[in-house]
């Protein structure tokens, strides 16, 4: 839960798909309605969409 504390302070909108998959918390991150960003193979990528 690694997460909670930003998403507490509204740090934060959207978390790294493989992170969250190797920190057991995908499942958290999407009831906690975050945005699982996978765009670069499975990791949050860097560019503008």
């Amino acid at each position: 839960m690694f997460f909670l504390k930003p998403l507490e302070k509204g740090l934060l909108t959207g978390v790294c798909k493989a992170c969250v998959q190797k920190m057991g918390t995908l499942e958290l991150a999407k009831e906690k309605g975050l945005i699982i960003l996978e765009d670069m193979y499975g990791h949050a990528g860097m560019g503008k969409k």
